[in-house]
C-alpha cells in the first residue's frame, strides 16, 4: 500500500481549516462600528468628536478611508443665516483635509478651507445610502457611504478623523451621525494565503503530480 495516498488528504484538510479561519476572521473584520450620533441643543456652538485612525498599508482594502454619515435637521433654507452643519475632515502629516460639509442647503464635497490640504472632489467616492439611524422626526438631508483614497505618505501613519457639528443655537434641532467601515483583518488573509502556498507546495512535491 502506498502511504502517500494516506497522507495526502491532510493537506487539503489543512487548507480547508485555513479557509474556515479566514472566513471567520473576515466576518469579524467586515461590517461597521455602531453609529455615533451627534445632536445640537447642548448650548455649545461647536461639538467635535475625534477618532484616532491608522490605515494598515499593504493589506487588502487598505489605502481607502471608508465611512458612512448622515445629516438631518428641522431648519429651513433662509438667506443670510448660518445653518447648523456637519463637517468631516482628516488630519495627517502636513495638515488637515476637509472631505464634506452637510447642512440644510445640501452637500459640499471637498469644501475649501483656508490653510487646509487640497482635496480633489472627484477623488471622493460616494454613494447615497438609506439613513442609518432614527431621524427623530427631523428631515433627512443626506446620507452617504464614502471612500477617500488616502495620500501615500499617510499610509501606516497615525491619523485623526474629525467630526464637527456646528450649532447656530436657534431652536431648530439637527443631528448627524457617522460610522467607520474597518478594513478586513489582515490575520485572516494571511492564514488563507499561507494555506494556499502550503497546498501548492505539497501538490508539486507529491509523486502523483509527476
Amino acid at each position: 500500500m502506498r502511504t502517500d495516498l494516506l497522507t495526502r488528504p491532510a493537506v487539503p484538510s489543512f487548507l480547508l481549516a485555513c479557509v474556515c479561519l479566514s472566513v471567520v476572521g473576515a466576518v469579524q473584520g467586515q461590517g461597521t462600528f455602531a453609529p455615533v450620533i451627534m445632536r445640537t441643543g447642548s448650548g455649545q456652538v461647536l461639538l467635535t468628536t475625534t477618532v484616532p485612525y491608522t490605515n494598515p498599508a499593504g493589506q487588502p482594502g487598505s489605502g481607502v478611508l471608508a465611512f458612512n454619515f448622515g445629516f438631518a435637521t428641522q431648519e429651513q433654507v433662509q438667506a443670510g443665516q448660518f445653518p447648523d452643519s456637519f463637517t468631516i475632515s482628516i488630519t495627517g502629516p502636513g495638515g488637515t483635509a476637509y472631505l464634506v460639509t452637510a447642512d440644510v442647503n445640501g452637500i459640499v464635497w471637498a469644501p475649501l478651507v483656508p490653510g487646509s490640504l487640497t482635496v480633489t472632489e472627484s477623488a471622493i467616492q460616494r454613494q447615497v445610502v438609506p439613513f442609518g439611524v432614527p431621524s427623530e422626526g427631523l428631515t433627512a438631508v443626506a446620507s452617504y457611504q464614502v471612500g477617500y483614497p488616502l495620500p501615500t505618505s499617510w499610509l501606516s501613519s497615525p491619523l485623526t478623523l474629525n467630526f464637527d457639528l456646528f450649532d447656530n443655537l436657534n431652536p431648530q434641532r439637527s443631528l448627524a451621525y457617522f460610522d467607520l467601515m474597518p478594513v478586513p483583518e489582515p490575520s485572516s488573509v494571511t492564514i488563507l494565503l499561507a494555506g494556499l502556498v502550503l497546498w501548492r507546495l505539497a501538490k508539486a512535491s507529491s509523486p502523483l503530480s509527476k
